[in-house]
């Protein structure tokens, strides 16, 4: 039984090097976030917000209470391949789930109600990926990063 144990030590030590220098997965599809999970990727929910502001409030929705989508992690890391959306355009907010739905409320009047989280793009060793982080800790809750003037959506549960 100890020979079997000695044995196996080596290749079990070479399987572990060999996860270790494997290269972190590629997003599969280009502009589209996908939350690191180790090494992981999980595509977010891509969707599309109504519009639903009027003269006086800016206000977004999505349909679904919650998103399929989650993650433990208060900090997410997200990893975006871009082509046609510059990461740098992307922004990230916080909706509130008012039944069967995620709403967000960006101004009421002329006054600007929510502030988008802040976010830093950082560059990796594979060509054409690049790293979201979310610089502050985000509470639980229901979440969308956006590209700045579009109602592309993309949302994941922070819980």
């Amino acid at each position: 039984m100890r020979a079997m144990r000695r044995s196996l030590a080596p290749v079990a030590l070479l399987f572990a090097v060999a996860l270790s220098a494997a290269e972190p997965a590629v997003p599969e599809k280009v502009d589209t976030p996908y939350l690191m999970h180790g090494s992981q990727l999980v595509e977010v929910e891509t969707n599309v917000a109504l519009d639903e502001s009027t003269e006086k409030e800016g206000r977004y929705a999505v349909e679904g209470a919650t998103s399929s989508v989650r993650t433990p992690f208060a900090g997410p890391q997200l990893a975006f391949r871009p082509d046609k959306i510059d990461p740098r355009d992307l922004q990230l907010y916080r909706f509130e789930s008012t039944g069967s739905r995620r709403e967000i409320f960006l101004r009421k009047k002329k006054k600007i109600l929510v502030e988008p989280y802040r976010m830093s793009v950082l560059e990796t060793e594979q060509d054409g990926v690049v790293q979201l982080r979310v610089n502050d800790g985000l509470p639980d809750g229901e979440y969308c990063i956006t590209p700045e003037g579009s109602n592309a959506v993309f949302c994941f549960t922070v819980y």
